[in-house]
């Protein structure tokens, strides 16, 4: 049940009404180095270089334009002086303030300059923090600041307004300040010649060119405009602020639609987390609480006018948390959103209390059945190989990142880093792998730090497993009393000293004896595909189709076209694991470099606590920012996914466990029985010859596979719908003509690939993306190989 609270402002439109003190404002004029517009009717001023790209509507700029009627452009000048309705299609991005006919030769400045001036940025910052507590990372890097300053259409009335552009580079925020607006229109847009009101008014909004996308306030074109000193999106009458770097614009403060932002996304599973939650309005709320799924009540206090503070409880459980916001106003208002949760820590005690845990800890183990080492997973015996195996391996949650790559892991002071198997045992074990700093398994024998089978998977495991918890109390706390807080010498773990060595009898590690790699599958470039059994085949279409499934996994491709070439790239993929788990869509984006959608929402992987984000049924970890590259892993399935980002392309790396090679796979990765002859069989089920011509396999095997919209898992944002991304008529390049110049085989060699990819695309840039792509692919082939 929702309350709605009407709220009446009576005025004679005609009275002039003030709104943000010009001593709000951020400083303008000569006073602070401002260029001033040239005075003009209908004018703007050149292009604008500026020192820092700014996003907005998922694109960079690296240049803008400030126009006389109250519009800053991207991409072209507006000099539209009646404001046409949004969307347009004028291929120019544009920020509106006050779009309106401003003639600066009756009175008034246009003034503008860019800052890096560390104290605006520091208040600018402030400001999205309170009203975007997600964005609690945000340190603005860059600012522009135009201000139109006493402007007048003809006649005495006057309008002063603000707009400030803030910036870190990746996200991008907008306000807009009013100190007074006395005119709306006008005479060219049928504007009263002595009030300025009537015709058409002026409008307040962004548009993105496309005739799509955009945002306008309610009150544009309308004779209410007048009033834009009165209204507001955070409670400061004649003050918004909106995120404008996505397809959507975002505006900011509270809002009635029952949607909830949590910050951060991740809690300890041992409570005392400082939870920031904002999205309901909490102007007559008079208690507020948060609602757990277990039935516990926290009690929660108001941070800032936008936003609540709650500290989280203790949680025996992990994964997903449907949490409920109670606000006791006129009546109640509940609000579900979707919670994380994360690990724990440990603590140091003195010597002789240690080993009497250690002891009484051993002493109960040893009332439990002997572990099984035959029952997990044999450790990869190199790092390298490790560090590829996402399908079976993470890294050990206990280690943590130091600055560039390397690690550092609490509880095995010697080694380099360590892993941890992704899924329980059939016995819920878990298995932990560590390496030294030449990247060689550690001693199997427990020598020195080395890792050990656990008994309790971290993750959790049957009725008597409490994700976490378990593994703390029966694996990870007896290891710290027994070989790390009892160790002579706090520098060296002994294994053979005291009580550790027997921890080790009761805890044994297991070897890479047996160990056998993941197989790897790969599509990039201008799609070039190798499959899981090794056939290797070019597919560029226009579309979205289906890639690889199991019965359980789903995982669809788009390919789109690169601009007017013959070429197309992947640029998309969603996968679904199982039923009932979430969907995850990575995209590239001209920003970001890449997204992660979950359910069709993107994650911030810049503000998230822990390195790897957890969802239903997958494991989401950006592992680098150039080129930006992440991994996801469906940890129920055997398989991951590595995709990195460069040119708008997506070049996948997919790795599925060994024990997932049994032929069951259908799509265009092959059906991974180790057979690579039969890789290529339709969706009729209709088997293509491997010598088969690239037009062949393009039009019976690889169209085959295009998905029905009813079949679709992919988001659509932006306007767009399944039939934009659906381009059957697209045809293209199939063979590589004979004539090749020079400088494309100096750039490529005999690479193929390469070649295709530059001759096709005309860029060098793009065929060198290729080469690269096909060497590090070469090199995954090369260490699974080697280790079998």
């Amino acid at each position: 049940m929702k309350t709605i609270f009407l709220f009446c402002l009576l005025f004679d439109l005609t009275e002039k009404i003030y709104g943000v003190s010009l001593s709000d404002f951020y400083p303008f004029g000569n006073r602070t180095g401002d260029k001033r517009a040239p005075t003009n009717d209908d004018g703007s001023t050149q292009p604008i270089p500026i020192s820092s790209y700014f996003p907005i509507f998922n694109h960079q700029h690296d240049s803008l334009i400030v126009n006389t009627n109250g519009v800053i452009s991207f991409l072209g000048t507006m000099r539209t002086f009646t404001p046409s309705a949004f969307p347009l299609a004028s291929e120019r991005r544009i920020i509106a303030p006050y779009w309106a006919d401003i003639d600066t030769n009756n009175g008034g400045d246009v003034w503008y300059r860019e800052s890096t001036n560390l104290t605006l940025l520091g208040e600018a910052s402030e400001e999205i923090h309170e009203i975007f507590p997600e964005q609690f990372n945000f340190h603005a890097s860059w600012m522009f600041i135009a201000t139109w300053d006493n402007v007048a259409f003809f006649g005495a009335d006057r309008c002063t307004f603000q707009c400030v552009l803030v910036t870190n580079g990746r996200h991008s925020f907008t306000i807009f300040l009013y100190n007074k607006i006395e005119w709306t229109t006008g005479t060219a847009s049928n504007g009263d010649s002595t009030s300025g009101l009537g015709g058409i008014p002026a409008q307040v909004g962004f548009d993105a060119g496309d005739g799509l996308n955009y945002y306008a306030i309610d009150a544009s074109r309308t004779s209410n405009i007048i009033n834009v000193t009165q209204m507001s999106n955070i409670d400061f009458p004649g003050k918004l602020i909106f995120r404008v770097d996505s397809t959507s614009i975002k505006k900011g403060g509270c809002n009635v639609e029952g949607t909830l932002t949590i910050t951060p996304r991740e809690a300890t599973m041992l409570g005392g987390t400082k939870l920031i939650i904002s999205g309901p309005c909490l102007n007559l709320t008079k208690a507020i609480s948060l609602l757990m799924s277990d039935g516990t009540d926290v009690p929660c206090q108001k941070f800032n006018q936008f936003s609540v503070s709650c500290i989280s409880p203790p949680v025996y459980r992990t994964g997903k948390e449907i949490v409920v916001l109670r606000l006791t106003q006129a009546s109640s208002n509940q609000t579900l959103h979707p919670y994380y949760w994360s690990d724990m820590f440990t603590v140091n005690v003195d010597f002789d209390h240690s080993q009497a845990i250690c002891d009484k800890m051993l002493n109960e183990d040893e009332n439990l059945p002997p572990i099984d080492t035959d029952d997990v997973q044999p450790c990869p015996c190199t790092l390298n190989v490790a560090s590829l195996d996402t399908t079976r391996f993470s890294v050990d949650h206990f280690c943590h990142k130091q600055e560039g790559s390397a690690y550092q892991c609490a509880n095995q002071p010697f080694a380099q880093i360590c892993f941890r198997q992704n899924v329980a045992s059939s016995r819920g074990y878990d298995h932990q792998c560590c390496y030294d700093e030449i990247g060689v398994l550690m001693n199997p024998n427990g020598y020195y730090g080395s890792g050990y089978v656990n008994r309790y998977h971290y993750h959790g495991d049957g009725t008597e497993n409490i994700p976490y918890f378990s593994n703390f109390m029966y694996d990870t706390i007896p290891y710290k009393h027994c070989c790390i807080y009892t160790s002579e010498d706090s520098e060296e773990v002994d294994s053979n000293f005291g009580n550790c060595a027997s921890f080790y009898t009761r805890r044994p590690p297991n070897s890479c004896l047996n160990y056998v790699p993941p197989r790897p599958a790969r599509v990039s470039g201008d799609p070039h595909f190798v499959t899981f059994d090794g056939h290797a085949y070019t597919f560029n279409p226009a579309g979205e189709f289906g890639a690889l499934s199991n019965g359980n996994l789903s995982l669809q491709l788009r390919m789109e076209q690169i601009g007017s070439s013959q070429a197309s790239s992947v640029t998309s993929f969603v996968a679904r694991p199982y039923p009932g788990a979430d969907t995850i869509e990575v995209q590239t984006n001209q920003i970001r470099g890449i997204d992660v959608l979950v359910n069709g929402t993107v994650l911030d992987l810049d503000s998230s606590i822990s390195k790897v984000n957890s969802v239903e049924g997958t494991n989401i970890e950006k592992i680098s920012d150039d080129p930006p590259t992440v991994v996801t892993t469906f940890y129920t399935e055997g398989l991951s996914i590595r995709s990195s980002s460069q040119h708008n392309v997506l070049n996948l790396v997919i790795l599925t466990s060994p024990e997932r090679q049994t032929g069951n796979l259908t799509g265009l990765f092959g059906d991974n029985d180790g057979i690579k002859d039969n890789d290529l069989v339709s969706k009729q089920n209709v088997v293509i010859e491997g010598n088969a011509s690239a037009s062949d396999i393009h039009h019976t095997f690889g169209s085959s596979w295009r998905i029905e919209e009813s079949e679709s898992l992919f988001t659509y944002e932006g306007g767009k719908t399944f039939s934009s991304y659906q381009n059957e008529n697209f045809t293209p390049l199939f063979v590589i003509p004979e004539d090749v110049p020079t400088y494309v085989t100096d750039l490529c060699g005999s690479k193929t690939e390469c070649i295709y990819d530059t001759l096709v695309t005309n860029n060098t840039d793009f065929g060198q993306m290729s080469a690269d792509s096909t060497d590090q692919f070469d090199y995954v082939k090369d260490i699974t190989v080697q280790s079998e």
